[in-house]
């Protein structure tokens, strides 16, 4: 009876976990290890799936390996401590060498991110982080798929996001910028390596906006910029961010103090005029030198030199190129771009610079027209409150506001006529700022019947702009 009760209990040894035999035979003399939960594992009170579990563990979850042990199927389990709790549980859900020390870390996010309650997409969300948040990442892991995901800590809520989107380094102080190339011959590239295909090349003083900026495998940092419409990447160290930088040229700027104009760009070449503190100067080209300063070309009418920006400042005062008649008028005027694509030019002329593109549908308002050398007229466009350029009478077309809609006159003694033509009588003048209902356009003339102090009256839709 001895002999055969201690042989049941020697064939049923292999099977306890308290037991723990490696594949030799022998126990596991491993130290306790910490790993990482790759899916969502069951801790058991025995190292097979027939014990009950006595927790769980949710993957992405840091635990601590304290033995290992295969049984008699050929599986390995983990002996884990998780949250008090001890059991068992399959090693095949578990990896190691995923922790990293170097946690936790300040880091910021690159763009809009969810939280999740693990770390695959499949996991619901529990918070959302914006865009350039401050957040404080716990630790990392990678999961089944190869994608490494972090576990971060922001406004009270722990959560799993992809690491992709964050960075060590605070929020771009660039991006949204105006810059200017700083050199000839830049080349703007599909990617940010020199690896990458031209797209286009830049000359010295063309202005670009920063899109986005990157920092490759080899350190070399770019920025994405936008030209005429053309996106690509160029280093940073070719080009030059001033604190001022006009919209369009030629434009006017204030002198600050009184200063030689130079023959070129440098205090080393000679002066050909000098200009006062005060004074409007028209200003017609820029160019950045070696030393990363920015100079402008201004034409005094009888000469023309070079100027340093750290003379010069910003004026409000519209220019219009030569052969340009002069401008009128037409703020508020709202235009839509009526061509599939439609060209924004830095003056009003066919062969100034194009500085972006409009696609079909795309709402403007105008801020002024003028006429070039044969005669077409032109628009000076804004978008949503931002100054864009000047725009060819083809490529738009006159927004005709719908009935009911109310409008503001904008410009001062507005004509209200008693016929919608412009020979009709004028019977009243309506005061700048005025607001005015549509009650009906005309098919025939950009005319309007307005309705004022409970009277009807025609108005020229010239003078009214839609408030928003």
């Amino acid at each position: 009876m001895k002999k055969t009760l201690l042989s049941v209990l020697l064939a049923t040894c292999p099977l306890w976990p308290s037991a723990a035999l490696a594949a030799n035979g022998s126990p596991s003399s491993s130290s306790p290890t910490l790993m990482i939960a790759e899916h969502n594992a069951l801790l058991r009170r025995g190292a097979t799936d027939s014990y009950r579990a006595v927790g769980s563990i949710p993957a992405g979850q840091q635990v601590k390996v304290i033995d290992k042990f295969q049984n008699a199927a050929g599986e390995t389990w983990y002996r884990i401590e998780y949250k008090g709790i001890i059991g068992w549980a399959r090693a095949d859900d578990f990896s190691e060498g995923h922790v990293s020390a170097a946690f936790p870390n300040v880091m910021f996010a690159k763009q809009d991110s969810l939280l999740r309650r693990g770390a695959t997409d499949s996991y619901r969300a529990v918070g959302s982080i914006p865009a350039g948040q401050q957040v404080n990442v716990i630790d990392e892991f990678q999961n089944a798929y190869g994608e490494t995901w972090y576990l971060i800590e922001y406004g009270g809520v722990t959560g799993w996001a992809r690491a992709d989107r964050f960075s060590n380094q605070p929020p771009s102080m660039l991006v949204g910028k105006r810059a200017v190339i700083a050199a000839n011959d830049i080349a703007i590239r599909k990617g940010a390596s020199p690896s990458y295909p031209v797209v286009k090349t830049l000359s010295n003083g063309d202005v670009v906006s920063i899109m986005a900026e990157f920092t490759n495998s080899l350190g070399e940092r770019y920025v994405r910029v936008e030209w005429a419409g053309v996106k690509g990447w160029v280093k940073t160290e070719q080009i030059y961010i001033p604190k001022q930088l006009p919209t369009l040229l030629p434009t006017f700027m204030n002198v600050v103090q009184s200063s030689p104009v130079r023959r070129g760009a440098s205090i080393h070449y000679r002066a050909v005029a000098t200009v006062s503190r005060g004074q409007s100067v028209k200003v017609i080209d820029l160019f950045v030198t070696n030393g990363q300063e920015l100079w402008y070309r201004v034409d005094l009418g009888h000469v023309r030199g070079w100027m340093s920006e750290k003379v010069l400042t910003m004026s409000s005062t519209i220019s219009v190129p030569s052969g340009v008649s002069d401008t009128s008028s037409i703020s508020g005027q709202p235009l839509t771009v009526s061509v599939s694509v439609a060209n924004v030019r830095q003056a009003p002329s066919l062969k100034a610079k194009v500085v972006t593109q409009l696609r079909k549908g795309t709402k403007l308002n105008s801020l002024s027209s003028a006429k070039d050398a044969s005669g077409a007229l032109w628009y000076k466009v804004s978008l949503n409150g931002k100054t864009l350029g000047w725009v060819h009478e083809t490529v738009v077309a006159k927004s005709i506001p719908s009935q009911g809609q109310q409008k503001q006159v904008t410009t001062a003694n507005a004509a209200l006529f008693a016929e919608p033509s412009l020979g009709a009588t004028v019977i009243e003048r309506i005061a700048k700022n005025r607001t005015v209902t549509v009650l009906k356009t005309t098919e025939a003339s950009p005319l309007s019947q307005s309705r004022l102090c409970g009277e009807h009256f025609f108005g020229s839709l010239r003078v009214l702009s839609i408030t928003s």
